[in-house]
């Protein structure tokens, strides 16, 4: 039996490294899988507020610059009913525009064009498309009446108010916290 009472010891030291090796092991495999999930998160987090941040940034720029398309176009259209009674007609027939007109009008499209490729909602984007069509329709009617003009001219403007109250309402909506954003690879 001494044989037992020197073997016991050493069995007994071999069996407690090796288990307290796997408890380690253990251990460590779960810390590394909460820093990968705590990384996880903050990322996402992070993720999530720079998605915030841009589409606040778009959508307010967005809606600055469907009111000065709304302007630009107004003014234009000014233009085009006084020179047809300067002309004395009744017809629109697209006089060409002053440069300082002209530039205004080209600056808002282009920048609500760019703006409209950033819009993240799918119903904004439609209705500044719509806004924009209607302002293309307007510069490039021929030779219609004044009162189709006009026509034309209050359809633009609702175009500018639907998209507008578009952008205003996802605005609100994300300030307040009724849309919940998500980042890509959510489900």
């Amino acid at each position: 039996m001494n044989w037992w009472n020197a073997v016991l010891p050493v069995v007994t030291l071999v069996l407690g490294s090796i288990l307290a090796f796997w408890a380690e092991s253990t251990r460590d495999s779960r810390a590394a899988k909460r820093a990968d999930a705590e990384r996880a998160a903050a990322q996402r987090a992070r993720l999530l507020e720079e998605r915030r941040t841009f589409e606040l940034e778009t959508l307010q720029a967005s809606g600055d610059a469907i009111a000065r398309l709304a302007r630009a176009s107004g003014r234009a259209h000014h233009f085009d009913v006084m020179s047809a009674k300067q002309a004395g007609t009744d017809r629109y027939v697209n006089f060409q525009l002053p440069p300082d007109i002209s530039d205004e009008l080209f600056e808002a499209n282009r920048e609500l064009a760019r703006l409209e490729a950033r819009n993240l909602e799918e119903s904004t984007r439609t209705a500044i498309s719509k806004l924009r069509s209607d302002v293309a329709r307007l510069g490039v009617a021929a030779d219609i009446s004044v009162t189709e003009a006009e026509r034309l001219f209050r359809g633009l403007g609702s175009s500018a108010d639907e998209a507008q109250n578009l952008v205003s309402a996802r605005l609100r909506g994300i300030y307040e916290g009724s849309i919940v954003l998500k980042v890509p690879g959510d489900a």
